[in-house]
């Protein structure tokens, strides 16, 4: 059982925001095993069977804490973790007296009460306080002191050991749990700019990359270009092979993109079946020469394919940045780009020219063509 604990214990720290739980709740339970036969070690020596005895009970229960936190019930193994701490510190100081120090090791069960988010806040504000109060208590009204039964060095031993042990787990409890909301919070950061489905950045995302890369660009005068891409036909291939089929190739389509694509550039869902690619550091024929050659692995690149007599296809329109034109400006002549490459036959990369006349604005599309 502990070999299997111990192995549990292998996992990088980014796990802890997914799977910490049950990996935190090991890592307490292990190191209150420890603790707890260091303790029996201690009042064998000390000649306190009463405690040996207590503690040999304590040291099954966090055996059994492990086991718990092993077959992911960890809100189990914190209630008996919690219950063992609480028993343990008040019978200790019960029969040696507060001058020992074991009813420090109520300040983390404190805290560890307090952060439990399987309780209401209700019910972990009052058990906190009340586990306080009992803190008060061992420490004013418990008359039994065992102290000048042993010498004042090993009292004071003691009662620092306790100290030190009870801080650190405090300590401890207190950096995992801020490593934690930490983990979280980036966790949700990168919710609000990833697309769900496809992973990749999505529109909120790719907007402030295109505003840091414009003021990039105005300052060093270094080029970038805006790419849409928009997949032919996606409606006929949801409505023959059904939404599951439609997003599976969205999935796939999105990894051939990273794939495909340098780390500098930005891949963004821009909506539906069309996505936008931020090509930095690169001038308008440059990015048209790289959607070309991207268009062309696309042709060939089986792990994307409809059926066996159909391959996914995508049209693709290219704008580079102007001096003078605000960034939707440059979106909307890449949607042009992208219209003309729908309106002359699909399959195939425009390049947006500034002596271009204006092809129809995206809010006139209604009745041309299906995309």
């Amino acid at each position: 059982m502990l070999s299997s604990a111990i192995q549990k214990l292998s996992f990088s720290l980014e796990e802890l925001s997914e799977r910490g739980p049950d990996r935190l709740t090991t890592m307490a339970g292990l190191c209150g095993f420890c603790i707890h036969v260091g303790f029996c070690g201690l009042f064998v020596l000390l000649n306190l069977w009463s405690l040996v005895t207590l503690n040999v009970v304590s040291c099954g229960l966090w055996i059994y804490v492990i086991w718990l936190a092993s077959t992911a019930r960890p809100g189990m193994a914190v209630h008996l973790a919690t219950f063992e701490v609480l028993s343990h510190a008040i019978v200790a100081t019960s029969i040696l007296g507060p001058s020992f120090g074991f009813h420090f090791y109520l300040w983390p069960v404190t805290i560890l009460i307090a952060l439990n988010p399987s309780l209401k806040f209700r019910h972990s504000a009052l058990i906190s306080m009340l586990t306080m109060l009992l803190f008060g208590c061992l420490s004013a009204f418990v008359s039994s002191d065992r102290s000048a039964d042993y010498t004042p060095q090993l009292v004071n031993g003691i009662f620092f050991l306790n100290i030190l042990v009870s801080g650190f787990s405090m300590i401890l409890t207190g950096m995992l749990v801020r490593h934690m909301f930490s983990l979280q919070s980036r966790e949700l950061r990168e919710h609000a700019r990833t697309d769900e489905l496809t992973r990749l950045y999505n529109r909120r995302h790719v907007l402030e990359f295109l505003k840091s890369t414009e003021a990039h660009r105005q300052r060093n005068r270094i080029p970038y270009c805006v790419c849409l891409c928009d997949l032919d036909h996606f409606k006929s291939i949801n409505d023959s092979h059904g939404h599951d089929t439609g997003d599976a190739i969205l999935v796939s389509f999105a990894e051939f993109l990273q794939r495909s694509l340098r780390e500098t550039d930005c891949v963004a869902r821009w909506g539906g079946e069309e996505f936008m690619i931020v090509l930095t550091n690169t001038a308008g024929n440059n990015a048209f020469d790289t959607m070309t050659s991207l268009l062309t692995r696309l042709r060939s690149e089986s792990r994307i394919a409809i059926s066996d007599r159909q391959q996914l296809s995508m049209s693709i329109g290219v704008a580079e940045a102007m001096d003078g034109a605000s960034i939707d400006e440059v979106v909307v002549r890449a949607d042009q780009a992208l219209y003309r490459a729908k309106a002359e036959g699909r399959d195939r990369v425009v390049l947006h020219h500034a002596d271009t006349p204006p092809a129809k604005s995206p809010a006139t599309r209604r009745n041309s063509p299906s995309r």
